[in-house]
């Protein structure tokens, strides 16, 4: 377990203290206890993915790749 130092306002660290004591167990397991809670309900907001925004380019058919090295070069020389 990772030990960790907080600055609680007075008013909240005495709510703390009271709530631990109801419950009869430390202020240190009731704040792990609320994070742990806290961080299982909270969820970020989800954030669009670019992909979402972008409509499918279409190529018109099946390209015809060079399969080796020396196709593709001899493609590219003929081209220019």
């Amino acid at each position: 377990m990772k030990a960790v130092t907080l600055h609680l306002d007075e008013a909240v660290y005495n709510r703390v203290q009271r709530e631990a004591r109801l419950r009869k167990q430390s202020a240190s397991a009731l704040i792990r206890e609320a994070m742990g809670a806290y961080l299982t309900e909270w969820t970020p907001p989800e954030q669009p993915s670019l992909l979402d925004e972008v409509e499918p380019a279409s190529v018109e058919g099946i390209l015809d790749l060079p399969s080796n090295r020396a196709e593709m070069l001899d493609e590219f020389l003929e081209r220019e």
